[in-house]
């Protein structure tokens, strides 16, 4: 298991290294160009500095860590596929490996985001809501890896950019929906709280189980060929 996930991180490492200094750029726009305001009334007030850290975590979160699911597009390639079905390893243990290294991929642009989320601080911005927003958003990513990894699997890279795409289209309207609602709805406060502590790590979770039991099947059928 510990040999899978090494090669899946070491198969896609400048892909994961190049997605990192991408996704530090609209990162070092926030910081440079001191764009939000504390909440005491600055340039754009505690809920649009929200808006503008919300955004610049989902571009990083959304966009860049579905480069894990390429590891699987590169054992297609170079017939790596062919040669694990003969290794003493089961389809639980490859489907495993793979959600592993997509989770690793995931952590590492979410703590990313923590940091640049953290420099809020100075504008009075809530730490609370710093650190949950990335979190959450990363807890969406997972769960769409999950789909995207049992895509590749099935299908191949053929609609996998369509199937990204309308993710992050949905997952984006979400997110709007959540903060067009933060000032018109009582108590919302608590309403994020049940998404972010309770609706996000479910989802997360069942998309982990249910795309893992898909994808050993799919395993299977390609150890059986």
């Amino acid at each position: 298991m510990k040999g899978l996930v090494l090669k899946d991180m070491y198969s896609i490492r400048f892909v994961v290294i190049a997605s990192l200094l991408m996704s530090l750029f609209p990162s070092f726009l926030l910081i440079m160009f001191d764009i939000t305001a504390d909440a005491e009334g600055g340039i754009l007030g505690e809920l649009v500095s929200y808006l503008v850290f919300g955004i610049v975590n989902y571009i990083t979160l959304m966009l860049f860590p579905s480069c894990g699911v390429s590891s699987i597009a590169l054992d297609k390639k170079c017939g790596f596929d062919r040669y694990q079905a003969t290794m003493p390893v089961t389809p639980a243990q490859l489907m495993a490996g793979k959600q592993i290294s997509s989770g690793i991929v995931v952590g590492i642009f979410v703590l990313l985001c923590i940091g640049v989320d953290l420099t809020g601080l100075q504008y009075g911005l809530s730490p609370e809501v710093l650190i949950v927003m990335p979190v959450s958003i990363g807890l969406l990513e997972l769960a769409s890896v999950q789909v995207s990894l049992y895509v590749v699997l099935r299908f191949g890279e053929r609609i996998l950019s369509l199937v990204q795409l309308v993710i992050m289209i949905a997952g984006a309207a979400f997110l709007c929906l959540i903060f067009l609602l933060m000032e018109r709805v009582q108590h919302m406060d608590v309403v994020l709280r049940i998404v972010c502590y309770g609706v996000m790590p479910l989802l997360a979770a069942a998309a982990i189980v249910f795309f893992g039991r898909a994808g050993r099947k799919l395993y299977s059928v390609e150890a059986r060929d």
